[in-house]
């Protein structure tokens, strides 16, 4: 009698299991691959999250291989073509998104010298004055940074897979 139990919990079990791994590759493969005009799209339909535009990019497969340069280099550089243009903070949702590759975070700020003469009037009135203040912004003696990636507005990873590195060299993120 307890030999069928057992036999019985174990199978169950091992169904439970199969399941589980089931839903999940079919949640992995619901996601569909981030192209180059999803991606310009995706960037000239930003929505509002949490009051900030925001550019979509939820569940998606991203591909940023090294296998993968030249999808990898265009999203990296569209992406900074646009922040750079935008004229008020511009968030990047990645929310359950599977990205390959390294990330590298900093390529999505804005280069911005370590002077506060210099601050970029892409910048709003209150960010300047708020970077002024900022002892990070300013750079310690014997440091020779002359400049810093500037994230403005937020960069969200709930659930995000980053399999690889996520890469922050020296970035500033601006929190209002």
């Amino acid at each position: 009698m307890i030999n069928k139990w057992l036999k019985l919990t174990i199978i169950s079990w091992v169904f439970a299991l199969i399941l589980l791994f089931t839903f999940s590759a079919l949640a992995v493969s619901e996601k569909i691959p981030l192209t180059i005009s999803i991606l310009q799209e995706r960037l000239n339909t930003p929505i509002l999250s949490e009051g900030v535009s925001t550019i979509d990019l939820r569940s998606f497969v991203i591909d940023l291989t090294s296998e993968n340069t030249v999808f990898r280099e265009q999203f990296y550089q569209l992406l900074q073509e646009r922040i750079n243009r935008s004229k008020q903070p511009l968030g990047l949702d990645l929310t359950e998104s599977l990205i390959q590759g390294d990330f590298i975070a900093s390529k999505l700020g804005i280069l911005t010298p370590l002077s506060q003469a210099a601050l970029p009037q892409l910048f709003t009135s209150g960010e300047q004055e708020e970077l002024k203040q900022d002892k990070r912004f300013l750079s310690e003696p014997g440091e020779q940074i002359t400049s810093v990636r500037v994230v403005r507005g937020p960069l969200i990873l709930n659930r995000a897979v980053l399999p690889e590195k996520l890469i922050l060299l020296k970035p500033f993120f601006y929190n209002e």
